[in-house]
């Protein structure tokens, strides 16, 4: 049977206990594929108490405003803008 527990605006759900309660089996709420973390029930007040480790939001990168490109003068007096001559 799982119970629910609000700790630091985050619900946890106790999955599992051991024979002798002993070591409990938690796991977030928000993500049913999160990991099931063991805690020793001498440990559990602290592990609650300390806070749990979330995922960090990533914010968007600020938009840079888009460079103009350089505009390409064409130098004439290039050999590689000279004419082809004998081309098919």
């Amino acid at each position: 049977m799982e119970s629910e527990i609000i700790t630091k605006e985050v619900l946890v759900y106790i999955v599992a206990r051991t024979c002798a309660s002993a070591a409990v089996y938690s796991r977030l709420n928000n993500n049913p594929r999160s990991k099931v973390k063991q805690v020793q029930k001498n440990r559990l007040k602290y592990y609650f108490h300390s806070g749990h480790s979330l995922p960090t939001i990533k914010e968007e990168p600020v938009e840079q405003p888009d460079r103009q490109k350089r505009k390409y003068t064409k130098n004439l007096n290039n050999p590689r803008w000279k004419p082809i001559e004998n081309h098919n």
